[in-house]
């Protein structure tokens, strides 16, 4: 057999995953900081197992999993593939030492085993409204008796009003004392008995079947903000945490209630986890609406936005314009007195930036004619996003564009 289809044989996500972390997957995608340039975000970095294909969105590097090993090593093509399959079990050291040195043809392997695709144990993702039942509980089980560094951080940097604390929570922890808050919140909800509701959770995302055969649900090592997330129609679409101290180099400070990563396969830490997929999120104006669907790309912006009197769709990530475009479109046709479109993106000027204001732009364009699509606009040294132009006064100092 060629090394290089043998070493195609190996999944994916499974060769780049041996030399970079990747979350997911999520909507047929893994997710990676891109090793090949100074990625910082996730987003951009895509492993696509149903093409064996990687791509960054922003370096534009991308190819199959013998592609990525070469590139990431600086090694040949044939080393690459090589290397990929010794790692993997399927041919020898000796072997590898002899296609390494020309001693034996690399069309003419024999393998000394075969990759096996392991199932993966995931569940199937509920209804929205078994998911706004599982976090409604979820949020009344945590409470909202937040410290006052959680406090300090929302009125003072976030300049959110007292009477507006209620909407957070603080991220529990697996107690029992906690679950058993859970459970009774639950049954308030008509889910009943341990059983029924350990069914019920597999299903909804954060929660997994863990190594012990329990339920439990992802948490965080530090302390961590609990944000509630609802779609156009109310309903809690999903779960946010913050974390709220300083984060390393490349980590996240926001992450969604998600648990694919119990999928059952190699050393994952459970089973019947679940991904979020893309959550919906919609602020509603919470004054006087200005006839204008705004589009932005984090909790904090939509509700700055909101409270200037927008109607909000929140991407949560620039990458999930398209989603985010078509419920943009939904809440036009359900409000018809909507006059435009106005993205609000980070000020920062970058390629993955730009091609998903263009990408999102022309979606709402080609839907509709009658609607003006403009782009909200300001000097970067008042602020990188609108919530914080807003809220260090500059708000006149924004413009916007029609694109």
């Amino acid at each position: 057999m060629d090394i290089f289809e043998l070493a195609k044989s190996v999944s994916i996500e499974d060769v780049i995953g041996t030399y970079i972390d990747l979350e997911g997957p999520k909507q047929g995608h893994y997710l990676g900081l891109c090793p090949f340039h100074g990625d910082k975000h996730l987003g951009s970095f895509k492993v696509t197992p149903a093409k064996s294909m990687f791509k960054c969105w922003a370096c534009g590097m991308q190819g199959d999993g013998v592609d990525f090993v070469s590139k990431y090593l600086n090694i040949s093509p044939l080393e690459a593939a090589v290397r990929i399959c010794e790692t993997h079990g399927l041919i020898s050291r000796e072997t590898a030492d002899q296609l390494f040195g020309g001693k034996i043809s690399h069309l003419d392997i024999t393998p000394l085993k075969m990759p096996k695709k392991v199932e993966q144990l995931l569940a199937k993702r509920r209804s929205i409204e078994d998911l706004n039942i599982a976090y409604t509980a979820f949020v009344n089980a945590a409470g909202h008796n937040l410290s006052l560094d959680f406090i300090r951080v929302l009125v003072e940097e976030r300049r959110l009003a007292t009477n507006e604390l209620s909407e957070y929570f603080t991220w529990p922890r697996n107690t029992a004392k906690f679950w058993s808050t859970f459970r009774e919140q639950l049954s308030a909800e008509g889910i009943r008995g341990d059983k029924e509701q350990n069914a019920f959770l597999l299903g909804i995302p954060g929660f997994y079947q863990n190594l012990q055969g329990g339920i439990s649900f992802v948490t965080s090592r530090k302390a961590a903000l609990g944000i509630p997330v609802k779609n156009r129609n109310g309903k809690l679409s999903g779960l946010q945490l913050r974390q709220m101290e300083p984060v390393v180099e490349g980590e996240s400070r926001y992450r969604f209630l998600s648990s694919a990563f119990a999928n059952g396969r190699g050393n994952s830490r459970g089973k019947y986890g679940c991904s979020c997929g893309y959550v919906e999120s919609v602020e509603y104006p919470r004054r006087h609406w200005n006839r204008t669907i705004a589009i932005t790309e984090g909790h904090f912006k939509a509700l700055t936005l909101a409270k200037l009197g927008f109607l909000v769709v929140n991407m949560h990530g620039i990458s999930n314009w398209r989603p985010a475009g078509d419920v943009a479109l939904d809440l036009a046709k359900r409000y018809p007195k909507t006059n435009r479109f106005l993205l609000v993106f980070d000020s920062e000027d970058t390629k993955p930036v730009e091609q998903s204001k263009q990408g999102l732009a022309q979606k709402l364009k080609s839907s509709t004619e009658k609607l003006a699509v403009e782009a909200a606009c300001w000097d970067p040294q008042y602020g990188k996003g609108i919530d914080d132009v807003v809220n260090s006064g500059f708000i006149k100092k924004i413009t916007t564009n029609k694109l």
